[in-house]
């Protein structure tokens, strides 16, 4: 993957889907507004990895998008503290 986030363009509106994945796999959580902190996209320039800050430190609700179908293949939540043991900002 490779860091676009200054020069993706959007291929859709993603944030109607990212609102109700994010309220799925965080309930009770309202990010107000929705932004995407990073986009990543494959070589190819297939697919992109847009991620969503949450009100967690290093958690991130990511929108895996499909760019030459423009559509949304799915979601999953990155918490990169549990994969990489990073601490909270503010711990």
């Amino acid at each position: 993957m490779v860091e676009k986030t200054t020069t993706a363009q959007p291929v859709l509106d993603i944030w109607p889907y990212a609102d109700a994945a994010l309220k799925q796999v965080c309930p009770g959580e309202c990010i107000c507004p929705l932004n995407a902190d990073h986009v990543y996209e494959s070589q190819d320039g297939k697919f992109q990895h847009i991620l969503i800050g949450t009100n967690t430190s290093n958690v991130y609700l990511v929108v895996v998008v499909n760019v030459l179908r423009r559509e949304i293949e799915g979601h999953f939540l990155l918490d990169l503290g549990k994969l990489y043991g990073l601490q909270a900002a503010d711990a």
